[in-house]
């Protein structure tokens, strides 16, 4: 009889791999080329299917257009940079959105 661990293997290491290919973001290989032995398959799972409405929340709410003051419209500038170049890494733009509810006093629904 199989093991059931290696079946689940199979499956789930092409579509992480397909994943990691589809990454565009340079943080992200530095990230998974510093950890190669520990890859977090949490983190992973939630980018695939978390990461798409967080980002476009988060692109919506802290678009530095919407800043009136110039000391937030420069923070609310950085962040969304910060967003765009982790618009797929889930836990990165959880961060992202903690800060900017800390810094620029934004409010999630």
């Amino acid at each position: 009889m199989k093991n059931p661990l290696n079946h689940i293997r199979s499956i789930i290491a092409p579509i992480v791999n397909y994943f990691i290919d589809q990454k565009k973001s340079a943080s992200f290989r530095k990230e998974v080329k510093a950890s190669s032995d520990h890859l977090d398959f949490e983190n992973v799972f939630n980018s695939m299917g978390l990461a798409g409405n967080l980002y476009d929340q988060l692109k919506r709410k802290v678009h530095p257009d919407r800043e009136m003051q110039e000391s937030k419209k420069v923070i609310a500038t950085e962040l969304a940079q910060l967003i765009s170049e982790n618009k797929r890494d889930y836990n990165k733009l959880v961060e992202l959105k903690n800060r900017a509810i800390e810094e620029l006093n934004i409010e999630f629904l």
